[in-house]
C-alpha cells in the first residue's frame, strides 16, 4: 500500500473514532441528566418530607447546577462538529464553576449554617459568576485565571 493511501485511512479512521468518542459521551452525559433529575427530584421529596425551607432552597441550587452541568456537556457533544460548537464549549466549561458552587451549597447553607455557612456560601457564588463571567467573556486573556479559580474553587473546603 502506498504511504498516502495509509494517511489517508488513518486519518478517517481517526474521524471515525473522534466521532465515535463525542456520540458515546453526548449519549453518557444524556444519561447524567436524567439521572441529575431524579437525584433532585429524591432530595426534594427528603427535604419536603421534612418541611425544611433551607434544604429545599440548598438541594434545588445543588439539583438544577448538576442538571445545568450534564445538559451543557451533552449538548456541546451533540454538537461538537457544527457552528455552535464553540458556545456550547463555554456553557459547558462555564457550568463547571456553577457546579463547584452548586455542590459548596447545601454544605454552607445545612453543614455549616448560620451566618458563617451564609458568608462562605455567598463568597463561593462569588467566585463562580466570576468563572463563568472570565469562561464567557475574557477567556483567551485569562485562561490561567479560569484554571486558577476552578482549582481554588475546589480546594477552598480546606478552610471550612
Amino acid at each position: 500500500m502506498k504511504a498516502s493511501t495509509l494517511r489517508k485511512e488513518r486519518k478517517a479512521q481517526s474521524i471515525k473514532s473522534e466521532i465515535i468518542g463525542e456520540v458515546l459521551n453526548a449519549v453518557t452525559h444524556g444519561i447524567g441528566v436524567a439521572l441529575a433529575i431524579t437525584a433532585l427530584v429524591l432530595l426534594l421529596m427528603k427535604a419536603v418530607a421534612v418541611n425544611n425551607t433551607t434544604q429545599i432552597i440548598a438541594f434545588s441550587v445543588y439539583g438544577a447546577s448538576l442538571i445545568l452541568l450534564f445538559l451543557a456537556s451533552t449538548l456541546y457533544h451533540s454538537f461538537k462538529f457544527t457552528k455552535a460548537a464553540k458556545v456550547f464549549q463555554r456553557i459547558d466549561h462555564s457550568s463547571i464553576y456553577l457546579l463547584i458552587a452548586g455542590t459548596y451549597t447545601p454544605f454552607c447553607l445545612i453543614g455549616i449554617g448560620g451566618q458563617q455557612g451564609f458568608i462562605f456560601c455567598i463568597a463561593i457564588w462569588v467566585f463562580a459568576i466570576g468563572g463563568v463571567i472570565i469562561e464567557a467573556f475574557f477567556l483567551e486573556k485569562f485562561s490561567k485565571i479560569s484554571v486558577f479559580l476552578y482549582l481554588a474553587m475546589g480546594w477552598v473546603s480546606i478552610f471550612t
